[in-house]
């Protein structure tokens, strides 16, 4: 579970290349895994990443590419603060749509979660989604990319994108407003229950409230600066744009790194959004839309 940030002094002009591509995708531990095309290099494992917008290519990926080393860059995440060599790349394709000259955090991912005997070889945020209408179906495991929407489904609700980082209104416990954020990076148990991620102060917004919440159990976290404990409560109800949640669970994110800030939000990740069994997602028009219209 992390959230994170990304601080360069270079800034690459990108140019986008773009067709409607479905591509299949391998789902692991509730987060999505795709083949991705790095400059002439294909076939690489990427992760899907709406929680970064910058996107990360391992060391020994970036090193099999030549990719040049440019500056250092402060990374910010769930956990703490560390730096890492920024690299450029020429192109970046999920099949036929491309995206010219990303920049790619470099770092080790030799620890980072993979499906069984694969090796990740990078992680791809929104630097390379912002350009896309995308859409995810959960039950054929496809991905499609698009400049347009193509399928309304059944019901919508405006997005905003926060630091490039696709977010929506909430409300939790009918009273508590507050925006969380979508981190298909957030890596999650497969369970038919849902949790959301909260800031401290906003917990304790809810604990103000209603002073019986008690927590029901402590979750183990790697994010990006180190490992942290995280408390987990239930709540009544959380109210995501039009949707309605009873009962959710929430869990407690620590003050360090990204949640140390004034401004920092929670999170959801694809614990929730299976649960519509297909959503698109208009990074071009701030939209989201969702097949199953209640939850």
């Amino acid at each position: 579970m992390k959230t994170s940030l990304f601080f360069a002094a270079v800034l690459f002009t990108m140019s986008l290349k773009a067709q409607v591509t479905t591509i299949s995708f391998e789902y692991y531990r509730q987060v999505i895994f795709l083949k991705v095309k790095v400059n002439t290099a294909d076939n690489l494992l990427f992760l899907f990443d709406t929680g970064s917008n910058r996107s990360v290519i391992d060391n020994r990926t970036s090193d099999f590419l030549n990719l040049q080393e440019l500056e250092m860059l402060i990374i910010e995440g769930s956990a703490g603060i560390i730096t890492a060599p920024l690299v450029k790349s020429e192109t970046v394709s999920v099949g036929n749509s491309t995206v010219e000259n990303i920049g790619f955090s470099k770092r080790d991912l030799s620890g980072s979660l993979t499906p069984p005997n694969q090796r990740l070889d990078g992680i791809l945020g929104m630097d390379f989604f912002r350009h896309f209408v995308v859409t995810i179906d959960f039950i054929s495991k496809q991905m499609t990319l698009s400049q347009e929407v193509t399928d309304t489904m059944s019901k919508s609700i405006p997005l905003e994108l926060d630091n490039g980082i696709p977010r929506i209104k909430a409300t939790l416990n009918d009273n508590i407003l507050t925006f969380l954020r979508y981190d298909s990076g957030a890596s999650f148990v497969d369970t038919e229950d849902i949790y959301l991620n909260i800031t401290t102060p906003i917990f304790a917004n809810l604990a103000k409230a209603d002073s019986t919440l008690k927590p029901v159990t402590h979750f183990s976290a790697i994010g990006v600066g180190g490992q942290i404990i995280l408390p987990v409560y239930r709540i009544n109800s959380a109210t995501l744009g039009s949707f309605e949640i009873k009962q959710p669970f929430v869990i407690v994110q620590p003050e360090k790194g990204y949640f140390a800030r004034p401004d920092a939000v929670g999170f959801f990740g694809n614990n929730l959004m299976e649960k519509f069994q297909k959503v698109t997602l208009d990074f071009i028009n701030k939209r989201a839309y969702f097949f199953i219209s209640e939850l």
